[in-house]
């Protein structure tokens, strides 16, 4: 979860309430090591960690064949690379920001 509010922190630009948190987590994997990855953002990123991608979406509306579902264009996207003490986030498809975590 502190992986998680990291992320939800850095999308939004603060460390509020999460009552306002609209972005949608579409994945959600976790990391043996990131030093065994290829498509690691940078190498600080080592050991154990997550992967996460959120997006932003418009224009939700029901699907009209499966009730169920809600078709929505995506805004942005968010790919977050999160190990024990770096957090790597690139936006849409822009270049890779790898910091240390804002709430160790």
């Amino acid at each position: 979860m502190d992986a998680f509010r990291e992320c939800a922190d850095r999308i939004r630009d603060t460390t509020k309430l999460m009552d306002k948190f609209l972005s949608l987590l579409v994945t959600a994997e976790k990391i043996p090591d990131w030093s065994e990855r290829g498509d690691r953002f940078s190498p600080s990123l080592t050991g154990p960690g997550y992967l996460y991608v959120f997006v932003d979406k418009v224009n939700s509306q029901e699907d009209p064949t499966d009730r169920k579902r809600t078709i929505a264009v995506v805004k942005n996207t968010f790919t977050f690379q999160v190990s024990g003490q770096m957090v790597g986030l690139r936006k849409n498809n822009g270049e890779p920001k790898v910091t240390p975590w804002l709430h160790p």
